[in-house]
């Protein structure tokens, strides 16, 4: 299916000077479409109220599975949103930032208070590679 943006309800998005353009969903959520080709070559977001189908799935989409509907080793991000290392693209985070992410995400659905103490661990971590402290 296609998208095409009618207009952009907060000028911070990143199709705010992408309107009228269109773009292929890879995933339908309750308010928002997950699109590819948009802020950058990987997967982005846009808000149903912002934009109108402007195809429907045909056949050569139908059969294509992304790596975001796969999880090897578990079930844990299944149920989020977005998966870890699309917050980390989406919000350009260092890679010690963007390796807490999962832990913060599962920690009530895996491990516990140690998820939580990893990712401390990654946020100290990140500030001493980033100030040096």
């Amino acid at each position: 299916m296609k998208v095409k943006i009618l207009k952009c309800s907060r000028p911070e998005y990143w199709y705010s000077d992408r309107v009228g353009e269109e773009f292929v969903v890879v995933k339908e959520w309750t308010r928002d479409w997950q699109v590819t080709g948009g802020d950058r070559s990987g997967l982005t977001f846009v808000e149903k109220s912002d934009g109108v189908i402007v195809t429907e799935d045909n056949e050569e989409n139908e059969d294509k599975d992304s790596a975001l509907d796969t999880q090897v080793g578990g079930d844990h991000y299944k149920d989020y949103k977005m998966q870890p290392m699309e917050i980390a693209y989406d919000y350009k985070l260092s890679p010690a930032l963007a390796h807490c992410l999962p832990y913060i995400l599962r920690y009530k659905k895996k491990n516990g208070k140690q998820d939580l103490e990893k990712a401390i661990h990654c946020l100290q971590l990140a500030i001493e590679l980033e100030y040096g402290e």
